[in-house]
């Protein structure tokens, strides 16, 4: 149907603008992509792109952090900031009526943030305390241990966040400095979702965003899928603790996820092994064992960089020799069950079907699908039936291959985060 179709125009100077029709709802979304991330952060001062996206909200040329923040406050449905590996994105999400305020707002965050002394020094303290929240999470501490046990070299294999002594590092020039290399039109995607015309975000970012050459030089990495393997099992000792948290993980190549069909058949793969009630983990570990609260996994990552399967759970102490056998054995080897396929398949197509009706739901698919996997424009047009009809394709014959061609135990790699002894 006209006007509901993804439309995407490129600038001049290399500034793409992409954007999706919603008609159904009032709400609109805009999202400033940046492709720089923390897979760029220069050596001895890792964080600092992360750092960079806390400091854009800090203070701009025209607004103070006090006007940034209430702004947020008053006029703003949803609103946030992410530093991923390869991109850093800031967006909103508003009231049709109040497009032209939202994008002003962005556009000056993006174009303009000031990086004040006394403000880089407060939020360093911020920031510590969030490095500090995730190394005392016994989950994430089991989680990205896995992925230094997994990559040597990928981004993947750290949260990005650095450490306090590598953020101590970060001053106003170096933050001023990334934002003279990296935020330039042709390194930055605008991304409309919602209620929005794509003509109407284009000439409010032409006004907003001044014409300006540049171009950026951009890395690639390894998945190292092929890398030798030396399976093992870090064991991560903490004091005060009355549970362990096990965590098994596995590398996938991204030259096998590309495809569509394969994406697809990994999700029913990991959705079938550990994730949610009916899962394989699920049923043995907590059903019929007992042995613990919390089951859990999935698929993770992106064509950028590296995709893996992960499972977790949580068991008491005397249980984690028995539940590191028994998780690769259901990995590995449990028969899957073409029953459950069926029911799996059926329910991921109901969420689908239900997912594609927000501006969020958008972004996120044009940003990973459009950005990182670069789909054609064509691929998304009748987008949902087109992807629903890829996924009723997908058959239990395909997934059981998937599974023995990338699922071997050799491939597993664990970490178990327990109390400390003594």
């Amino acid at each position: 149907m006209a006007g509901f179709a993804v439309e995407e125009s490129e600038r001049a100077d290399g500034l793409r603008i992409i954007t999706r029709r919603v008609p159904h709802t009032k709400r609109v979304r805009v999202a400033v992509m940046v492709r720089v991330g923390s897979g760029y952060d220069p050596p001895g001062s890792e964080g600092l792109f992360h750092f960079f996206e806390h400091m854009a909200f800090r203070g701009t040329l025209r607004r103070s952090a006090a006007e940034i923040y209430q702004f947020r406050d008053q006029y703003l449905l949803d609103s946030n900031a992410s530093t991923g590996r390869t991109d850093t994105t800031y967006y909103g999400e508003v009231v049709y009526t109040r497009l032209e305020s939202l994008c002003d707002f962005l556009f000056d965050i993006y174009g303009s943030p000031l990086f004040p002394d006394e403000a880089i020094k407060k939020e360093k303290g911020v920031v510590e305390n969030e490095i500090a929240r995730h190394e005392d999470n016994d989950h994430d501490a089991g989680f990205w241990g896995l992925m230094k046990l997994l990559y040597a070299e990928n981004p993947a294999r750290t949260l990005g966040t650095g450490s306090p002594e590598t953020v101590a590092t970060i001053d106003r020039q170096m933050l001023m400095d990334a934002h003279r290399q990296w935020y330039v039109p042709a390194n930055t995607v605008m991304i409309g979702t919602g209620r929005i015309e794509h003509a109407a975000l284009t000439a409010l970012a032409n006004a907003c965003i001044p014409l300006r050459n540049a171009i950026c030089s951009y890395r690639s990495w390894s998945d190292e899928y092929d890398m030798g393997y030396v399976p093992s099992i870090h064991i991560i000792e903490r004091p005060h603790r009355k549970k362990a948290v096990v965590t098994y993980g596995c590398k996938l190549p991204v030259a096998v996820l590309r495809d569509e069909k394969n994406q697809m058949a990994f999700k029913i793969l990991a959705r079938m092994l550990a994730r949610g009630v009916g899962s394989m983990l699920w049923q043995e570990i907590r059903e019929q064992r007992g042995f613990a609260y919390l089951v859990q996994g999935g698929l993770m990552g992106g064509a950028d960089l590296a995709y893996i399967f992960w499972a977790r759970t949580e068991v008491k102490p005397p249980r984690v020799d028995e539940t590191l056998r028994l998780i690769p054995d259901i990995i590995a080897y449990r028969p899957l069950e073409r029953a459950h396929f069926e029911r799996v398949k059926e329910n991921m197509m109901d969420h689908f079907l239900a997912s594609m009706e927000t501006p969020g739901s958008w972004q996120g698919a044009l940003s990973t699908q459009r950005i990182k996997e670069d789909r054609p424009l064509s691929y998304f047009t009748n987008y949902t039936a087109k992807s629903m009809a890829r996924l009723s394709r997908i058959t239990f014959d395909h997934v059981v291959r998937l599974r023995e061609l990338y699922f071997a135990p050799e491939r597993l790699y664990a970490t178990v985060v327990k109390p400390s002894v003594g």
